[in-house]
């Protein structure tokens, strides 16, 4: 019964690829805002600091996956799109004070 149980709170896939692609979305955002107006949106110091943040924001998911002992590895998706939607929240802070 208990078996049962946890695998009906198991996330689908698709959920687990949306909650991803919402996170690619901010970190693809983030740059665009710091470097608007000097380089295009797919020039190559936008997309150097677009692999840089998400490699960052993955590996804070991942480590919050692993240390937190109820997470499971589907909720990698949700730990990366709340990373990613802080530092969106930093960086649209950081633009707006620093226009």
């Amino acid at each position: 019964m208990e078996k049962q149980d946890t695998a009906r709170e198991r996330q689908p896939w698709w959920l687990v690829l949306c909650w991803s692609m919402i996170g690619l979305g901010f970190d693809w955002h983030s740059p665009f805002l710091s470097f608007y107006g000097r380089y295009s949106i797919f020039s190559t110091p936008v997309l150097h600091r677009i692999g840089l943040i998400v490699v960052l924001c993955a590996a804070v998911a991942l480590l919050a996956v692993f240390v937190l002992r109820q997470a499971r590895w589907r909720d990698a998706g949700i730990f990366f799109c709340l990373v990613s939607g802080l530092a969106y929240g930093h960086s649209i802070l950081e633009w707006i004070v620093h226009k």
